[in-house]
């Protein structure tokens, strides 16, 4: 890649050095630099609608609990996601709940993959078939 006498490789190091730290610079002018608060934002006010998405495997249609829901809309079941809608709706908050648990999905393409060449049988992934349908309005 740099050829030519050492002095000039070092310069050139020097020059990529110098435009990669004037790059990262500049990326607080667009914005990139606030992705993330620096503090929580607190609880929202109760009343206040909640748009809540289960995301994961048979834990969030709570498979092993005593009412697991298999569906993809309200239920009155006993996994975390609706123990945690049923709270939340118990301190005053409005919750609207989806859940799109598969079971046995697993994060990504290359995981499931994996557990299907080791005879695990993964029914899906995360990335591909949840994360496509979480709602744009949804607050959690």
């Amino acid at each position: 890649m740099f050829q030519g006498s050492p002095k000039n490789r070092i310069g050139s190091k020097a020059l990529l050095l110098v435009a990669g730290c004037v790059l990262m610079a500049r990326c607080d002018k667009l914005g990139l630099s606030d992705r993330s608060p620096t503090s929580p934002s607190g609880p929202p006010a109760p009343g206040t609608t909640i748009g809540y998405t289960g995301v994961g495997a048979s834990d969030v249609i709570g498979y092993g609990s005593s009412k697991p829901c298999i569906i993809w809309e309200e239920c009155n079941g006993t996994g975390y996601v609706w123990v945690a809608a049923q709270q939340l709706r118990s301190a005053g908050f409005t919750v609207s709940v989806r859940s799109l648990g598969i079971a046995t999905a697993t994060i990504s393409r290359a995981f499931q993959d994996l557990a299907n060449q080791n005879g695990r049988d993964a029914a899906g992934n995360l990335i591909e078939q949840e994360m496509p349908f979480i709602p744009k309005n949804a607050t959690s």
